[in-house]
């Protein structure tokens, strides 16, 4: 039972859904209040998620597409870019490296 809510906060963490929609699922299951803050205080629930929720992040950073959208939101912003390349000199290097 325990990984099957681990799966679910997971999820709905990872896909955007907020406390709200959580709560609800929870309110479905017979409980009051929110799932999160239930799964939280079991300790042994808590470094199953944290563990889950990096190998999740661990591999959506893997994910060529997820640097894409990433250099997309870079051009989308383009004083910003050049404030961050201003302020870390060592970052406009490696970038130059790269367009070479």
């Amino acid at each position: 039972m325990k990984k099957l809510l681990l799966a679910t906060a997971a999820a709905l963490t990872l896909s955007g859904a907020g406390f709200s929609q959580m709560g609800g699922m929870h309110d479905m299951m017979g409980g009051q209040g929110g799932m999160m803050p239930m799964m939280m205080q079991d300790q042994e629930m808590r470094k199953l998620m944290m563990e889950h929720m990096q190998k999740c992040r661990e591999q959506m950073m893997n994910d060529p597409r997820v640097h894409e959208r990433m250099l997309h939101m870079l051009t989308m912003h383009p004083e910003a870019f050049k404030e961050a390349i201003k302020k870390n000199p060592e970052l406009k290097k490696k970038l130059q490296e790269l367009l070479k």
